[in-house]
């Protein structure tokens, strides 16, 4: 290995080295005239990706959100991704006009990106009408001063719409990243549209204050409801899942394992009679469980194989050391599987449903115990019939009160 080599692998060992493209994804955005001067309302949303093969429930849920509020403004609709525009993403979207950023092309439902653009080039063409929903901490950073250059140069004085949908500083270490994200939270003019009410008290409780703020409550998709109506059983395997995404830190996912040895070690013949299966994200290596089996894993899975799953499995596992409730715990209670998941300073998924173990404390002792009563419950046959919060299925549209209220504040404005 030469010098440069070992120098670029050291960096990368010892992230407080300074890397001169580490923050390129969220340089702040310059803007310019729309050379239309068109006066029709255009509502941006920045997101990340859209790629529906790597679609999880965030990022559905903000595509939902935005679509429903094009539609009800009868607004022009334009995408900014931060992903490439392959061929694969258009054949996703065939109604949708794709085109690069610096053409300002004509088109009422746009996908452009801003992937690959370094500094000068990392400009948006604005119009006094142009309204922004942004998605995650990057796609609000970069845009944020988009409020100040409408006011400047169109004397308007707009919201920016920001979905918060976790706590998202607590995505990264204390650290840059750490501040950067938090100081979103911190941006004149901030219309908060947030998932739970859960995640709501958590950033009340941490002094957050928006100019507006609307909760929305979690619901049971109609595809899974439509998905789990039709694959419904009387019987149930023997069988625990548990939400594994190894990558993702706050899923918990060597905490689960470690919990299930653990389980497996103190009650080695029960353990026999159980299958364990990891689902959420593939596994990239083996994983071999304190009694030899090898962890069965069936990673993402289509809505169809997912509720199948879900409608034949006795006991379920999802963790979230986050504030948002998440909807993998809730899903699984709603097809009535007794689920395990954790407690986090307000939330207490307790109430939702008696198909509920929530842990105040976790540690591996508490899991393994958690799985013994779950099983326990389910051999006992004691439990009756689900006292499932029943907004969790109601049909209609969740963001209703937040178009609403969109809409009002687009009419003070104009």
């Amino acid at each position: 290995m030469n010098l440069v080599n070992k120098i670029k692998a050291y960096q990368k060992r010892h992230q407080f080295f300074y890397d001169p493209d580490k923050f390129n994804e969220i340089k702040k955005l310059s803007f310019y005239e729309e050379k239309t001067k068109s006066q029709k309302i255009r509502f941006n949303l920045i997101i990340p990706n859209i790629d529906k093969t790597k679609m999880y429930g965030g990022i559905k849920t903000a595509l939902n959100l935005y679509f429903y509020l094009v539609s009800q403004l009868d607004a022009e609709a334009r995408i900014i991704i931060q992903q490439p525009m392959s061929e694969a993403l258009k054949e996703q979207y065939p109604d949708w006009d794709f085109d690069l950023l610096e053409n300002e092309y004509p088109s009422e439902h746009l996908i452009t990106s801003l992937y690959g653009k370094n500094d000068d080039e990392r400009k948006i063409d604005v119009r006094a009408n142009d309204l922004f929903l942004t998605t995650y901490w990057t796609s609000h950073y970069c845009v944020s001063d988009i409020l100040n250059y409408q006011k400047e140069q169109f004397g308007v004085q707009n919201k920016i719409y920001y979905l918060i949908q976790d706590f998202e500083p607590s995505f990264s270490n204390w650290s840059d990243e750490y501040m950067l994200c938090e100081s979103t939270y911190h941006t004149a003019n901030t219309f908060a549209i947030i998932n739970s009410l859960e995640l709501s008290h958590y950033l009340h409780r941490l002094g957050y204050a928006f100019s507006q703020e609307k909760v929305f409550l979690p619901r049971l998709t109609p595809e899974i409801k439509v998905a789990l109506d039709k694959s419904k059983t009387d019987t149930r395997k023997k069988q625990i899942i548990f939400y594994g995404r190894p990558e993702t830190a706050r899923n918990c996912f060597p905490l689960v394992i470690e919990g299930i040895n653990l389980f497996m070690k103190k009650h080695p013949t029960l353990a026999k009679e159980w299958e364990f299966i990891s689902i959420g994200s593939p596994l990239d290596k083996k994983v071999i469980l304190a009694d030899g089996r090898e962890l069965k894993t069936l990673g993402k899975m289509s809505l169809e194989a997912y509720a199948q799953v879900l409608n034949e499995t006795a006991i379920g596992i999802s963790l979230m050391s986050s504030p948002h409730p998440s909807y993998p715990p809730l899903e699984m209670a709603a097809a009535d599987i007794i689920t395990i998941t954790n407690q986090f300073v307000d939330k207490d998924l307790s109430h939702f449903s008696n198909y509920m173990i929530s842990l105040e404390a976790l540690t591996f002792e508490k899991l393994a115990n958690a799985i013994d009563e779950a099983i326990k419950l389910f051999e006992s046959g004691s439990l009756k019939a689900n006292t499932i919060d029943q907004s969790f299925y109601d049909t209609s549209n969740q963001f209703d009160e937040i178009v609403k209220a969109v809409k009002e504040e687009v009419e003070n404005e104009n």
